[in-house]
């Protein structure tokens, strides 16, 4: 019988020792490497999945009683119809803060403020003027209350903008008057990123340019 090479034999141990804990670990790396391809898969598809909006409106026709009576779903606004009418709205609002007056004068800086947060340089210098000759604060308890006729594009960036002011003094009779202005608007994300121009200004309109003129009826 040949003697044992004590050196054969250690090189055995050590592969039939360490070589399984080896083989083992290497399968736990694999195994661990596929749970995390799949845990990745699986994020990935459930933000895909809830970034996907599960709500659908519907717009519900009732009738006197309560009971509906038809059911359909919008139809979906183009981005340049919504922008048209985000415009319109601002422009809307924008005429009657300019010329409309109430006697709190608080409230009445806060519409101040909404109208050279919309104001671009040149038109904040022209309501300076206006301001001048026409103060926006009442000091007899006057009152102009302001309803918007139309908002009508003129083509490109220009609009015109019809409206009737009321003027009312305490013990007076109230004269209403018919105005129309042409306003040319842009706009600007940059304002939407000053905090102070967001909270009066949070879409970044201004006005570029605005003229107006009393209709005689």
């Amino acid at each position: 019988m040949s003697k044992q090479n004590p050196y054969l034999n250690a090189r055995r141990e050590w592969d039939e020792r360490y070589g399984g804990l080896i083989s083992r670990a290497r399968n736990w790396q694999l195994m661990a490497a596929g749970s995390l391809a799949v845990a990745v898969v699986a994020v990935v598809g459930i933000a895909f999945v809830g970034s996907q909006s599960k709500i659908q409106p519907f717009v519900v026709v009732t009738d006197q009683l309560g009971s509906p009576v038809a059911v359909a779903r919008p139809a979906p606004v183009a981005r340049a119809d919504l922008d048209k009418r985000l415009m319109v709205a601002q422009l809307a609002a924008f005429i009657k803060d300019v010329r409309a007056m109430v006697p709190d004068a608080v409230a009445q800086q806060v519409t101040l403020n909404r109208v050279y947060a919309m104001a671009g340089r040149d038109v904040a210098g022209f309501l300076n003027d206006f301001f001048k000759d026409n103060s926006p604060f009442s000091v007899d308890g006057s009152v102009t209350r302001v309803e918007i006729s139309s908002v009508i594009p003129q083509g490109g960036e220009t609009y015109q903008v019809s409206w009737v002011e009321t003027k009312a003094k305490p013990g007076a009779t109230a004269v209403a008057e018919h105005w129309k202005a042409v306003v040319t608007v842009g706009m600007d994300a940059k304002l939407a990123e000053n905090p102070k121009v967001a909270l009066w200004n949070p879409f970044g309109i201004y006005v570029k340019s605005i003229s107006w003129t009393k209709e005689v009826l």
